[in-house]
């Protein structure tokens, strides 16, 4: 137990700054403020919708198509999900409009705007590379799934979210540095100078905590992957250590069995609830 304690303080110690990191960043998830936008709560702008009201409705709708339908009492029609207008702010920011339909509550979020970026003037310009693309990956890929033993309903294509790049310097005439980046999928060129200011603090972070997966190719983010794997690791063992420390406090066990079944049941509560909503699991 002695060992236990030391790994668990010196883990503490050594990841000091990945969890303070980890847990700022999260919290500015949920606390847009903390990024710097300004939040203001406008009066109602419309009626109240009802959802009891719109799914009547719409089972009516389904009656007409020649089969029965009723709604069932026993489920309550509720909305899920977040209606969210956007529009460009006069200063480049943005505001985006968050409206709760069951009372007409609107909540408006101006963002600040992003550090605007010199671009060159062969910025967006199309050069696509038959043989170097997406395209040619994919008829590279043909019958690999087959001889894998593999069956799909079709051929594979390009996943509509991966943008690789090729990432490379350029200079122009008068001797400006720009990096520039070869989108693999659209075959479109572009590149901002290498002497331009760098985005907001807050917008830096948000970016490395969404950052996952080992890249391909290696390089500084798959020591950014290492060190988050490590971070996750070390909070499943200080978990499983501190209740190990704690069972050896004879004359701490019976509140820390009332602490830990309290945890453990408003977690069960929370993450059950939560993932029967996110998952369109109704409760009755």
């Amino acid at each position: 137990m002695r060992f236990v304690r030391r790994v668990h303080m010196y883990l503490g110690l050594v990841l000091f700054p990945w969890v303070l990191f980890f847990g700022v960043t999260g919290l500015s998830f949920n606390h847009p403020r903390l990024r710097g936008v300004t939040e203001r709560v406008a009066p109602a702008r419309q009626e109240a919708w009802s959802a009891a009201d719109i799914a009547t409705r719409i089972v009516g709708e389904l009656g007409k198509t020649g089969d029965s339908f009723t709604l069932d009492p026993g489920v309550v029609p509720r909305f899920s999900g977040t209606p969210t207008l956007t529009a460009s702010a006069a200063d480049g920011g943005e505001h985006v409009v968050v409206v709760r339909l069951d009372d007409g509550l609107v909540v408006v979020d101006t963002r600040p705007p992003k550090q605007k970026r010199t671009r060159p003037s062969f910025a967006g310009t199309k050069l696509p590379l038959a043989d170097r693309s997406m395209t040619a990956l994919e008829s590279n890929m043909t019958g690999l799934l087959p001889s894998l033993g593999l069956e799909g309903t079709g051929p594979l294509r390009a996943h509509p979210k991966s943008r690789p790049e090729v990432r490379f310097g350029v200079r122009d005439r008068d001797g400006v540095l720009w990096n520039a980046a070869y989108d693999l999928s659209s075959g479109a060129v572009d590149a901002q100078r290498a002497d331009a200011p760098g985005a907001r603090t807050m917008e830096v972070l948000a970016d490395l905590h969404t950052t996952h997966r080992y890249p391909v190719h290696g390089g500084a983010r798959t020591y950014w992957i290492l060190f988050a794997d490590v971070t996750a690791c070390t909070l499943v063992f200080w978990a499983l250590s501190g209740i190990a420390m704690w069972l050896q406090m004879k004359g701490r066990r019976a509140a820390g069995v009332v602490a830990l079944s309290s945890g453990l049941l408003v977690a069960a509560l929370v993450m059950t609830s939560t993932a029967r909503d996110n998952g369109w699991l109704i409760d009755r």
